[in-house]
Formats: C-alpha cells, sequence, structure tokens
C-alpha cells in the first residue's frame, strides 16, 4: 500500500487499530456498491454519525485517540509477536476482531468521563474543596487524581494482603489504573467539551440490537448494551473499515499517480485533519467508481488544494472549536428539554403550560449548577450577605435564565469574597470514615419540602396531559 494513501485516510499503526490489506486486489463495482451501502449507514440521513450527535463529533479531537490508547495493554512476549491487548484489527473486509471488551472500554470512557464532570461541577459546593473545572484536571497532580478515583470507586482498591483484606494497605486494581491513565490523557476535558449528555437513549440486546422492553430490563440474565455505546463501536470499525477499502480505491495506478501529482504542486504532503478525512470519504462514495476515474481524480485533486490552503493546525483548531460550540449547545438543549434525545417513541409533541415557579425548580433539581448556587443564595437571605443577594438575585428570578461552567466559576469567585470565613462546611466524623466534609444547610434542608412539593405537582402535570393525549394518539416507532 503507497504511504501517501496510507497517510491520506490515517491507515498507519497508532496503537489501537492494526490496518491490514490484501495486496493487489482491484475494488470490484459489486464491493464498492456494498461499501456506499455502508457508508450511508455510517454517515446517512439518520445514520449511526447523526444519531450518536455530539458523541460522534467527539472522536474527531485528537484527545479521543490518546483516551483509546489508555485501554491499550502490553504483555510480556513469551513468543514474540505483538502482544498489546485492547487492540483491533480492521481490513477492508471488515473488522477481523472486535469484541465485548471493545464495547466495555467505550462505556467505561463515556460513563465516567460523565460522571467525574459532575463530581467536579458538584464539589465547588464546598467552599472549602479546591475548585478544579473538569478541563483542568488532566493538569493536576498523580496525587489528587489519585485521591479523586479512590473516593468515586473505592472498590476499584485491592488489598496487597488477602490474609488481612480489610487491614490494608490497598493498591489499585487494573481498572483504576485505566481510569488514570485515561484522565491524564484529559478523558474528563474531553467529555464535557463535547457530550456531557446522551443524544440516543436506549437499551438494546447485546445479540440482536432489538429494543430492550420493559419486561426484560431488569432481567438479570438479559445481555444489553447502552444504544450509544453500540452505536459508537459499531460507526468507529465500520468508518476504518470504508477507509480501507476508500485506500485500495486510491491506491489503484491512475489515481495514484493524480495524488503525487497534486504533492508536487503543493509542494508537501498533505495532511488532512479527521474531520477532512471523513469528507474524503464523503467524495470516494458519492463518485460513479470504477466507471468515472477522471472524474474522482479531479475532485480529489481539488479537495486536497483546497484543505492544503491554510496551516494543518489552523485549520484543525477552527474545526474542533466550531464542533465543541455545535456539541454544548445541542447537549444544553438536551438538557432544558429543548431538544427531545432519541428513544423508542417519537412521542407525540405535549404543549404544558408552566408557571415560573415550576420551571425555576425544574432547573434547579436537574441543573448542578443551579443547585451549588441556590444553597448560597439561601445563605445569603438568611444571613443577611446583601451583595451576595443582589448578585445571585437575576439568576432566581428568572426562569431559564442561561448559565455555563464559565459563568459559575465566575459568579462564585466574586462571591466567595462575601462569605464570612466561619461559614465553611463542617467536619463530622461519619461510619463510614473520620474527617469527611460534610455540607450541612439548614436552610436548604428547611426548603425540601417545598421544592419536592413543586416537582411533585410538576410530574403530576406532565403525566396528566400524558395520560389524556395517549387516548387520542398512538405512539410509533422512531
Amino acid at each position: 500500500m503507497d504511504k501517501l494513501v496510507r497517510n491520506l485516510l490515517g491507515l498507519i499503526d497508532d496503537g489501537k487499530r492494526v490496518f491490514l490489506f490484501h495486496e493487489d486486489e482491484v475494488v470490484a463495482k459489486e464491493e464498492f456498491e456494498y461499501a456506499k451501502i455502508i457508508h450511508g449507514i455510517v454517515f446517512g440521513d439518520r445514520g449511526y454519525c447523526e444519531t450518536l450527535g455530539p458523541a460522534w463529533k467527539m472522536v474527531h479531537d485528537p484527545r479521543f485517540l490518546q483516551v483509546e490508547l489508555a485501554f491499550v495493554s502490553h504483555r510480556r512476549a513469551l513468543f514474540g509477536g505483538d502482544t498489546r491487548l485492547g487492540k483491533q484489527y480492521i481490513s477492508d473486509t471488515g473488522v477481523a476482531e472486535s469484541t465485548i471488551a471493545d464495547l466495555e472500554q467505550y462505556s467505561e470512557m463515556i460513563a465516567e468521563g460523565r460522571h467525574f464532570g459532575e463530581v467536579l461541577q458538584k464539589a465547588t459546593s464546598n467552599t472549602q474543596a479546591k475548585f478544579v473545572h473538569p478541563r483542568d484536571l488532566y493538569k493536576q497532580s498523580d496525587e489528587y487524581i489519585w485521591d479523586l478515583i479512590r473516593q468515586e470507586c473505592p472498590n476499584y482498591w485491592i488489598p496487597e494482603n488477602m490474609n488481612k483484606p480489610k487491614e490494608g494497605p490497598f493498591s489499585p486494581n487494573l481498572l483504576a489504573n485505566i481510569l488514570f491513565k485515561a484522565m491524564k490523557a484529559d478523558l474528563v476535558g474531553l467529555v464535557y467539551d463535547y457530550s456531557t449528555v446522551a443524544n440516543v437513549q436506549e437499551w438494546v440486546l447485546l445479540d440482536t440490537g432489538d429494543v430492550v422492553e420493559d419486561s426484560q430490563r431488569q432481567d438479570p440474565e438479559t445481555k444489553q448494551v447502552w444504544l450509544e455505546i453500540d452505536l459508537l463501536e459499531k460507526a468507529l470499525s465500520q468508518r476504518a473499515t470504508l477507509r480501507c477499502t476508500a485506500a485500495k480505491i486510491l491506491d489503484t495506478p491512475a489515481i495514484r499517480e493524480s495524488l503525487r501529482f497534486a504533492n508536487i504542486n503543493l509542494g508537501k504532503n498533505v495532511k488532512l485533519t479527521d474531520l477532512e478525512m471523513d469528507g474524503l470519504l464523503q467524495l470516494i462514495y458519492s463518485s460513479n467508481w470504477p466507471d468515472d476515474v477522471m472524474d474522482l481524480c479531479l475532485k480529489i485533486n481539488g479537495y486536497l488544494i483546497n484543505c492544503a490552503s491554510e496551516n494543518f493546525e489552523k485549520r484543525q483548531n477552527q474545526q474542533l472549536n466550531a464542533l465543541k460550540l455545535e456539541s454544548s449547545n445541542h447537549c444544553k438543549d438536551l438538557k432544558s428539554g429543548r431538544v427531545r434525545p432519541i428513544t423508542r417513541y417519537t412521542d407525540p409533541e405535549v404543549d404544558i403550560e408552566l408557571t415560573a415557579e415550576q420551571v425555576l425548580i425544574n432547573e434547579i433539581l436537574h441543573n448542578p449548577l443551579k443547585q451549588s448556587l441556590y444553597l448560597l443564595y439561601t445563605d445569603a437571605e438568611r444571613e443577611g450577605w446583601q451583595p451576595i443577594v443582589d448578585k445571585l438575585k437575576p439568576i432566581f428570578a428568572e426562569p431559564n435564565y442561561p448559565i455555563d461552567m464559565d459563568d459559575f466559576t465566575k459568579i462564585l469567585q466574586e462571591c466567595e469574597q462575601y462569605i464570612p470565613t466561619d461559614h465553611l462546611s463542617s467536619i463530622e466524623e461519619t461510619v463510614e470514615e473520620k474527617n469527611q466534609a460534610v455540607i450541612s444547610d439548614p436552610g436548604f434542608e428547611a426548603l425540601k419540602p417545598t421544592i419536592q412539593k413543586g416537582a411533585n405537582q410538576l410530574d403530576a402535570d406532565i403525566s396528566r396531559e400524558m395520560f389524556e393525549h395517549e387516548f387520542k394518539q398512538e405512539k410509533k416507532p422512531n
């Protein structure tokens, strides 16, 4: 396989994927037509990528590969050969090795990335805690990250002396070490930038891909997988296979010589971003191969010239910034309800008139940033900290007041100067262990019945409206 072709489509051994080719094989018309169908399933209208939404945009970020590599381990080569665990062999005929372990890897990545991002956001309500933005976690000391993992995953620690399992000392197991490496590769920042919430929210059977019914959901014998994870693994594997087939097309004599000519004219080897590689696939699989070869050559050369008109790093940064913005806005709309996640049904739209109080209660219950500020707001009103009251009042006076992590950080820093030093979280002894920081807020405890009453009323209103509407219109499969 020509090196220029491999580089154009990223078909190098990156540590995760090993690409295999059957030399001197020409892509037949039938094989190409089949690949076009797969391309449509992955990239087409309502295909894997569109269904995944923000989770697929995350794939284009170079950090994604670095996090993938955290799950690849090396063992001792007793008999020679490649001893990497967690890699994939991929060829133009399909994925030669794709197992449940691959699903577990992506499940761990997405789930832990979202979980620890939420942990860091909620921890900011403790004014004694060190504030760390999810984007900055990977910059923290190893000790800080290990403490965070142990706090959230205590079952990942195993006793070094199995004869005295309760006495310790304890060591992190394999999963803890993998999670640590993934965090140092900026897993939490990556997920925070792109996919804090799933665009597709459904469970499917592992063997058939059918949607798991409610009666099967709690059955321990039912092998099921979160659909977002299943589609992500399939999309990545099928895309790699499509790239292999596309490389064989580009490696044919006519196109290969055209590519070399284009590189000579440009005076350098063209390096494509991950997003641009997907664009090259779109160009190839929308062609009429093998009939209109020269037309395809001209389009590929034009595409490469257009890509090379800007510096690689500049193009990549512009593309990633645009993807981050799109993903962030989409996730905000999913959380606010402006965009509905993909489930097994296309539910009928029901317009429910909510009061301003109901909207506010709903936001406080589902937005950890507003939860933390609401605790501070109630404290400020009770204690008479008027500067803080004036600062926070507009947030809770206007329904749907927008606030993101950056806004939250700025507001919290401005308010902290007005909080007396004696109003800090107390240290109490708990059953599990000593010296745990406990958030104690009697004001919020007093407000819990009011908040819960509002939440129950909101749920009742929605349920009633849906119940009445379902008699008039049936649900349809999505």
